[in-house]
């Protein structure tokens, strides 16, 4: 940032001591190239002249053949070398070839606009019959007409001044074409003073339009006193391919206050005519509104509202501070206070010798630059309060949660922090997070010139070679994170439909470094998961998790379900580590999900991700040996041979022959009484649901059952059955084609068409 300059100061006078008539000025084309640096290959630079000047060339015979009743006709220079009959043929073959393509651009004008942009793009600054006139008669200046073709339209305006003060102006400008095919126009007028101007101007790109209505002090600090902006038919998706729809509108009245250090201050409102969820294309946003207060040390949105599609609402305040502007001493030089040849904050020994010369460039180029401040990024910090959002109607595909609490953010260019307070549903979620960006020690390298052997004047002896200073390489700052987040009643289904029902409690604490790019190469991570439930079944836990890139250095879990334990312990990644793991689940019963009997794990496994190694001990052998003689009892009298060899491989003392062997019977320990009876009571719905069906379909209303709707209302107790399932699992338990279940004191059921 440069330091502010010298407020402008207003003119006594603007008249001329001559007075000047300009009745015509005329380009016929004109085009503008960047010249390549000093040292680089000119062969594109001689391109570019040529192509340059044979567009001239045309365009310039082009306007002379329609200027030849004016101007005369254009004389052939004597100079001029008559073409061979080879090259003219070429030449009439090349415009041919000209003409053809300028026909298609001409007749598709999506073509013109795009070829027009492209030309723009790729020469530079480029325009086509220019004409103006202009005249004054030493007080009042007229620039009575300029009209210039532009590769995206015409361009024409005309200006009054006096040149006496208050500088009375009045002007007008104005643009048709098209601009990214689409069509565009501009009509602009200046009136009052060039003191005191006002600027009106209306535009129009597409369906979108706008007004502004602007007052300016010419000469003041703060030129900017007054703005009016109304804007509308504004669709992102008009303007860039795969962007969402919308219909938006924007309305401002801003003023400069009357004392103190305002800016400008006054109320901004967009409003959304088409507001949609995300997954319909659209943008679920009504309206925002805010009052802006710009002052020079703050610009901040006040009562800042975004009004959600479903009625929910973001409200609070936004404000950015710039970055402070480093002092700077007359000339441009930093205070003296700071100009030392020697470290921050020492005194320069003028008893020293001075540097030579080459030493002296030798140090500025190798020093490290001093980092601007703020980072050029400033300040910004918001406060937000969330009421009543529902997810589904930002995005259909969302299960529906409402989402209420508080935001609060600050950020500048190291640090960045975040608080947030929020109930998402049933759930809350309290977290704190920091992230801190401290610019890393420079790297030294080397001197890339070795030694350097300092010159002498004419017959003195040489200086020693003098080793050249190491250079300082900037290194990425290092960036710096952490997280403390604590997590209540959690249910995994209000995030997506098919998971369990859960009541997840979990603390989290995590810290580390993040690279500037990769794997984050030192985090670690502690979690807490206390008196939790996991489809109404107590889960505890706790661990420590330490990451460095792909390797876990230090790994200890210990997870509880119902009972049943997972253990692990050690370090997993790299050569030579061990991560140790236990499996102790004696109730599998208890876990559900259609499991039972006992199953155990335990052994360690090593190496790294790409090529695991290790020795794992699995001990289910009550569940296994179960299954496979019960199945091998119940198959054997329909798959003789099959039954009779699979007994063969069986362990342990049992009959001779399987067809000796009585069928498997029911075991009591091994009952699940809880399992028994859920399915019970929901086989009893079900049964209550297939009577109402009946019902609707003996009169009419339905014909099969999958024609059907069904909407349970049912007590806690009943409900927390029906949560284990689906939406699409209650359809298909049901034979329905819909099925919604919610909670009510008495059981209900109602019946309709889907």
């Amino acid at each position: 940032d440069e330091p502010a300059a010298a407020p402008l100061v207003a003119p006594s006078s603007l008249e001329l001591p001559v007075a000047i008539a300009l009745c015509r000025l005329a380009v016929g084309a004109f085009l503008m190239r960047e010249l390549p640096a000093s040292g680089e290959a000119t062969a594109p630079l001689a391109d570019a002249a040529s192509s340059s000047a044979s567009a001239l060339a045309e365009s310039s015979a082009a306007g002379d053949r329609d200027r030849g009743s004016a101007y005369g006709a254009v004389p052939a220079s004597a100079d001029a070398a008559a073409p061979a009959p080879g090259e003219a043929a070429a030449a009439a073959g090349e415009a041919a070839q000209a003409l053809d393509r300028a026909a298609d651009v001409a007749s598709d004008p999506k073509l013109a606009a795009e070829a027009a942009t492209e030309m723009a793009a790729e020469q530079g600054l480029v325009f086509s019959r220019l004409e103006a006139a202009l005249s004054s008669d030493g007080r009042h200046h007229r620039l009575e007409a300029l009209a210039v073709e532009l590769p995206q339209g015409r361009a024409h305006a005309a200006f009054a001044l006096d040149g006496v003060a208050p500088f009375a102006l009045a002007g007008e400008v104005g643009f048709d074409g098209v601009v990214e095919t689409h069509a565009a126009a501009v009509q602009a007028t200046l009136a009052d003073s060039l003191l005191e101007p006002r600027l009106q101007a209306r535009a129009t790109l597409g369906a979108a339009h706008a007004e502004v209505d602007a007052r300016v002090d010419s000469f003041a600090a703060d030129p900017l006193r007054q703005l009016r902006l109304e804007a509308g038919g504004i669709d992102p998706a008009a303007f860039a391919a795969g962007a969402p729809t919308g219909e938006f509108a924007v309305q401002a009245e801003l003023a400069a206050p009357a004392a103190g250090e305002g800016l400008l201050a006054g109320p901004i409102r967009i409003t959304n005519a088409r507001a949609a969820a995300v997954d319909a294309g659209g943008i679920p946003l009504d309206a925002v509104v805010a009052q802006l207060d710009w002052k020079r040390a703050e610009l901040a949105l006040d009562a800042l509202e975004f009004r959600l599609a479903g009625g929910g609402t973001i409200a609070g305040r936004v404000a950015w501070r710039p970055p402070a502007v480093p002092e700077v001493g007359e000339g441009g030089t930093p205070p003296a206070s700071a100009a030392t040849d020697g470290e921050p904050g020492t005194a320069v020994d003028s008893s020293a010798p001075a540097a030579t010369a080459p030493q002296r460039d030798n140090a500025a180029a190798t020093a490290p630059a001093a980092p601007a401040a703020d980072g050029g990024f400033g300040q910004l910090a918001a406060v937000l309060e969330l009421a009543g959002i529902d997810t589904q109607a930002l995005d259909g595909r969302l299960p529906r949660q409402i989402v209420a609490g508080r935001v609060d953010a600050e950020a500048d260019a190291q640090r960045q922090t975040a608080r947030l307070a929020l109930a998402v549903g049933e759930a809350r979620i309290d977290a704190d997070a920091s992230l801190i960006a401290a610019p890393a020690a420079p790297v030294a390298v080397a001197g890339a010139g070795g030694e350097q052997a300092v010159p002498a004047p004419d017959g003195a002896a040489v200086t020693p070679p003098v080793a050249a200073p190491a250079t300082h390489a900037p290194a990425p700052p290092v960036r710096s994170f952490t997280l403390s987040a604590r997590l209540r009643g959690i249910d995994p289904r209000a995030l997506q439909a098919g998971l369990p029902s859960a009541r997840l409690n979990l603390d989290l604490d995590a810290r580390g470094d993040l690279p500037a790019e990769g794997l984050p190469q030192a985090v670690a991570l502690d979690f807490t998961i206390p008196d939790s439930r996991l489809d109404g079944r107590p889960l505890r836990g706790q661990g420590r998790l330490r990451l460095e890139g792909l390797r876990l250095p230090e790994a200890k879990i210990d997870l509880d379900v119902a009972g049943n334990t997972l253990a692990a312990e050690g370090a997993f990644g790299a050569p030579g580590d061990s991560l140790a793991l236990r499996l102790d689940a004696p109730a599998l019963a208890a876990i559900g999900f259609g499991l039972g009997g006992r199953a155990g794990a335990e052994g360690r496994i090593g190496g790294t991700l790409e090529a695991p190694n290790g020795r794992l001990r699995r001990s289910a052998q009550t569940t296994v040996h179960a299954l496979a003689d019960g199945l091998t009892r119940l198959m054997t009298p329909v798959l003789t041979f099959l039954g009779e060899e699979l007994w063969g491989y069986l362990p342990g003392e049992r009959e001779p022959s399987a067809h000796l062997a009585l069928m498997p019977s029911p075991a009591d320990a091994r009952l699940d009484a809880h399992l028994e009876a859920k399915w019970s009571a929901l086989f009893e719905l079900r049964d209550a649901v297939n009577a109402e069906l009946e019902k609707k379909r003996a009169g009419k209303e339905i014909g099969h059952s999958l024609d059907a709707r069904v909407s349970i209302r049912a007590p806690e107790g009943t409900y927390r059955l029906l949560e284990g399932f689906s939406a699409q699992g209650l359809a298909d338990f049901f034979i329905v084609s819909q099925c919604v279940a919610s909670v009510d004191g008495t059981l209900s059921i109602e019946v309709g068409p889907a």
